[in-house]
């Protein structure tokens, strides 16, 4: 009689085979939670970015809508037959229509020809007023106004355009009643028609003033030009620029001076004196009036290689106020050109270069592979 042991059953086995299906119920359960969490979290992102982009577009939708009537409006009544033959509408009406204009459009439109007409005419209104002078002090305070909205615009445009490109300031003396300009020789204070000239050459006079202690010695010359260099070359994205500007008739009463701008491309070093390439097709020279309502975007000089410049006029104080002085204040700047005003579009010469430059400013990882692939064939 065979005496065989029944096995002692394996627990831990059967523990396994209990677990195995529970395990695996648990695993997909999780997938499937995790995956439909992930969806939904998906769809629900998905769904935030479209109604974000609807509402974003919603609302550039209104704010066009509500600059389009506020030009609609504004331009309508400044401009419209029954405006412009009627002098029904207040002037401080006017102004007002014509500074929401300078607001919302006044970096994509040009704007002067409305801040220069609307100047004509409180000058015409003043001119009319005779010896009224609450009339006249009224029709100069709008006019104090206006140039205050025109410098805002402008200093507004040339602060966003020097974080792009490089700036620079003038300051220029004037004789007491801002109608001649003060030179060296009128440090000593006097207050006649000796020291003071008819026309003002930036940066030679400039770097004069501030060397006349010198003058007569044998340093004067070498310092002068050095001087000059320093102040007149100016440099963008690697392209130097020697600027200089003549600055001639002076209107006190319409706060505007007549500037000769000159802008040579490369300029060099010589021996004597500092002189810019003789290539013509790189130089720009502008004669004009500047005024208050000069704004940087708008009103600028194409210059090569696709950049721009501009000149502002910041403050003309012909009489010797509050400041102590009478002085010309004149900013300038070079920038690129895609930060001009949207109407400013790049000729076709300028697009061909900008697309060559690109072209040529090859990955120099893909010249490597070009060489690599040329020495193994």
């Amino acid at each position: 009689m065979s005496t065989e042991k029944t096995p002692k059953p394996d627990w831990f086995d059967r523990i396994i085979k209990l677990l195995i299906p529970i395990v695996g119920s648990l695993l997909v359960a999780s997938l499937a939670w995790w995956g439909n969490t992930a969806i939904t979290q998906y769809s629900s992102r998905q769904e935030n970015a479209r109604l974000i982009t609807q509402l974003q577009i919603q609302r550039e939708q209104a704010e066009s809508d509500l600059r389009k009537d506020i030009f609609q409006q504004a331009i309508g009544s400044l401009l419209s037959e029954d405006e412009l033959k009627s002098s029904s509408l207040p002037i401080s009406k006017r102004l007002l229509k014509l500074e929401l204009l300078a607001e919302n459009f006044g970096g994509s439109l040009s704007i002067t020809p409305l801040f220069t007409e609307f100047n004509r005419d409180l000058e015409n209104e003043e001119k009319k007023a005779g010896d009224d002078f609450n009339k006249k002090a009224q029709i100069r305070s709008y006019r104090k106004r206006l140039r205050g909205t025109a410098r805002r615009l402008a200093s507004d445009q040339l602060s966003a355009l020097a974080q792009q490109g490089t700036i620079f300031e003038i300051k220029v003396p004037l004789k007491p009643g801002g109608k001649r300009f003060a030179s060296a020789k009128s440090a000593t204070g006097s207050n006649d028609d000796e020291g003071y000239t008819m026309e003002y050459k930036w940066p030679q006079d400039e770097a004069a003033f501030l060397l006349r202690k010198l003058e007569g010695t044998s340093v004067y010359e070498e310092r002068l030009d050095n001087e000059k260099r320093k102040k007149g070359v100016r440099s963008l994205n690697g392209i130097e620029r020697h600027v200089s500007a003549t600055l001639g008739k002076l209107e006190p009463q319409q706060r505007a001076v007549s500037v000769t701008l000159e802008i040579c491309w490369n300029p060099k070093e010589k021996k004597t004196k500092f002189e810019c390439d003789d290539s013509r097709d790189k130089s720009v020279a502008r004669t004009f009036t500047l005024d208050y309502f000069n704004f940087p975007k708008i009103n600028n000089t194409r210059l090569s290689d696709n950049q721009r410049f501009s000149i502002v006029l910041e403050e003309f104080e012909p009489d010797a106020g509050e400041h102590g002085s009478s002085f010309l204040e004149i900013a300038a700047v070079i920038f690129p050109a895609e930060y001009s005003s949207l109407r400013d579009r790049p000729s076709m010469q300028e697009s061909v270069n900008l697309l060559n430059k690109v072209l040529s400013e090859q990955d120099p990882h893909e010249e490597e592979e070009e060489e690599g692939d040329a020495g193994k064939d």
